[in-house]
């Protein structure tokens, strides 16, 4: 401990206490810094730490002079256990109150600086993600603002889910850049992005070293760009044009992506990929439940997929006279609907296998008439199957392609249509969170972009009944989501509300203040005011010191690419 700065004086908490402040050269204390004490039973072995928390002048007048003393008011943080630093240095909670009289110190730099390096039981870190600096710098024991930094451990947040809130342009897509810099650059863990907006394309292109300002070479060397990033668009040409014209960073992967009908061998999974709504995802359930029971032969005998299984269905119950399958409980005006989907899909992103070609041109049926009633069109459905079309390239969103070790994944749906988005979306995280649950993939985290078209409380669709999936059985079987929210209060209740980690940063929006002050406990005055870059963090179980944190995030490594 260096020369103290000030004295406690008069009522003293257990958890508050207030000094008066001795005036040193070149030391002016401000709001938040942190200050250190001696315990008052085991002295040295367990130093206290508390973090002052408002300042106040107080005028003092007497008969010859008149003098104005500050005076600190500050919030015990906890105690310090000294006794065996190289195991362990956890922080208790102090159930006494310090002693009136008692010296303050400033926290020394170096202290601190090891403290937030170490996990809730005051062990080091094993794993450390490098995210930014606190915020505001705290005064250094010559007066002058130390910067420290903020460390997430990787296993903090693989073990639970973590939501990163703020309104449009305030930075989400920037603080998830980071992560993914740190968890991709640095240890080679998975990560799947699903990227509505082609935000993500720079993922793996690093800047040049003339264009990063605040980063040190110490900082930069961990940074060695060595995984693998895969990316999945609608439009590879494009792609590639614009990652070409930046050089440098890892070897990018771009592909095209499509669905084989052989592929679906799961009728869940056509339920998902064609269902644009709850309802219609039920109706299919119950449609495969009856395709299961009635062609088990025929999967057999024919190695066909589900999807032409369906589809043959869904015709039956056009041709029917009767306005309700009396099997399935289908109503004909919804199975025109799907059959049109279907369709659709066939002319799009589904590849039919040669058996699965076969089995369709077979089966007879006219809906002509109610097809063309139902999507306004004149697409003949045994015709709409086979005309001529430019094909996507072979079906490749298999798991075990789309998550590995050291590497990035970069799901771009950006040129699809916003209700196709969501049923591809759906279809992918199913068979993710399938071949998680089977063991077929590594662990890996989920980032999810513009989550409010896949969660939202308002428009209940397929992908909020497979995230719920995820939140509930995901950091078990090692799947954990990071969702990009901008309107918390817009997100299913059952979803967000197992959001362990918040990430949070400028919220104006009066329903979704009110819906943070539960989560923050009184902390949402503080939101508003954030600056851009600025970001408090709550739910950490591996941080010794009080949340939330103030964070302002560190510069990106990464190159901003515009698509």
């Amino acid at each position: 401990m260096e020369e103290h700065v000030g004295r406690i004086f008069g009522e003293v908490k257990v958890d508050e206490f207030s000094f008066f402040i001795v005036p040193l050269k070149n030391i002016i204390l401000k709001n938040l810094d942190i200050v250190v004490l001696e315990d008052p039973i085991f002295k040295g072995l367990f130093p206290i730490l508390a973090r002052i928390v408002n300042l106040t002048n107080q005028e003092e007048v007497t008969t010859s002079e008149k003098a104005t003393r500050t005076i600190a008011r500050c919030k015990v943080i906890g105690k310090v256990d000294l006794r065996f630093p190289e195991k362990a240095t956890p922080i208790e909670k102090v159930n006494y109150p310090l002693e009136p009289g008692s010296y303050v110190y400033l926290a020394k730099h170096e202290f601190i600086q090891d403290l937030l390096e170490r996990d809730g039981k005051g062990y080091p870190i094993k794993r450390k993600l490098f995210l930014g600096f606190l915020s505001p710098p705290l005064t250094g024991v010559d007066g002058s603002p130390r910067k420290l930094k903020f460390y997430l451990s990787l296993e903090d947040l693989a073990r639970q889910h973590t939501a990163l809130i703020s309104m449009t342009g305030f930075g989400k897509t920037y603080v998830a850049t980071i992560l993914a810099e740190e968890l991709a650059g640095k240890y080679g863990y998975p990560l799947f992005i699903v990227d509505t907006y082609s935000e993500f394309l720079g993922i793996g292109k690093p800047k040049p070293l003339s264009m990063i300002e605040s980063l040190s070479e110490d900082e930069l060397k961990d940074f060695k760009f060595n995984f693998k990033v895969k990316v999945y668009t609608l439009n590879p040409k494009n792609a590639l044009e614009i990652l070409n014209k930046v050089g440098g960073g890892v070897d990018y992967d771009v592909e095209g992506f499509s669905i084989p009908s052989s592929s679906l061998v799961d009728g869940e999974e056509v339920a998902y990929l064609t269902a644009e709504n709850v309802k219609e995802f039920n109706m299919l359930t119950s449609l495969i439940n009856h395709v299961n029971f009635t062609h088990a032969d025929i999967v057999k005998k024919f190695n066909v997929s589900y999807f032409p299984l369906i589809t043959a269905e869904l015709a039956r119950i056009v041709e029917g006279v009767e306005f309700r399958d009396i099997y399935t409980g289908l109503e004909k005006a919804d199975a025109i609907a799907l059959l049109g989907r279907i369709s659709m899909l066939c002319n799009s992103l589904v590849l039919l296998s040669k058996e699965d070609e076969y089995f369709l041109k077979n089966y007879r049926f006219s809906v002509d008439d109610e097809l063309e009633k139902g999507i306004g069109s004149g697409v003949l459905l045994r015709i709409g199957f086979f005309q001529e079309k430019l094909k996507p390239p072979p079906g490749n969103l298999k798991p075990e392609l789309m998550v590995k070790d050291n590497q990035v994944s970069v799901f771009d749906i950006s040129g699809l249509p916003e209700n196709l988005k969501t049923r591809i979306v759906s279809y992918c995280l199913y068979k993710l969170y399938k071949a998680r649950a089977k063991g077929e993939i590594p662990q890996f985290l989920l980032m999810v972009e513009n989550a409010e078209m896949f969660a939202s409380k308002f428009d209940v669709k397929p992908s909020n009944l497979i995230l719920k999936r995820i939140v509930n059985d995901g950091v078990k079987l090692g799947l954990t989501l990071l969702l990009l929210i901008q309107y918390p209060s817009a997100i299913d209740q059952k979803i967000i509300s197992q959001m362990g980690i918040r990430i949070t940063g400028k919220i104006l929006d009066k329903e979704d203040l009110e819906y943070l002050k539960h989560q923050f406990k009184g902390e949402t005055g503080k939101i508003p005011k954030l600056k851009k870059g600025e970001w408090l963090i709550d739910g950490l179980q591996d941080y010794l010191l009080e949340q939330p944190v103030k964070v302002t995030v560190r510069e990106t490594v990464t190159q901003k690419l515009k698509p």
